[in-house]
């Protein structure tokens, strides 16, 4: 059985690259061409979608008896720090 909770695999092109490589200038050049402009909207499908994408990371890493630690700002960083230091057996400050 293939992950495809919306049926929308078949339809998808993913466009990868390294940073700077031109993945948005080409976004933007077809939505100019095919009259896409909602940036609104787009924004909130790469919200989803990297939302959909870090859960089943998260999922699967668990599975795997990985311990995950989630950095969202609600901790601060310096006791996320010391998560990290505790986990490989390393003093904290």
């Amino acid at each position: 059985m293939v992950w495809d909770p919306f049926g929308t695999l078949a339809t998808t092109l993913w466009l990868t690259g390294g940073q700077w490589s031109g993945k948005s200038t080409v976004a933007r050049i077809l939505a100019s061409r095919h009259g896409v402009s909602d940036r609104e909207r787009a924004q909130r499908n790469r919200v989803e979608r990297d939302r959909l994408v870090a859960a089943d990371a998260v999922r699967s890493a668990i599975a795997l008896g990985i311990r995950v630690i989630e950095v969202d700002g609600s901790v601060p960083a310096d006791e996320v720090a010391d998560l990290v230091a505790e986990h490989f057996g390393l003093a904290t400050s």
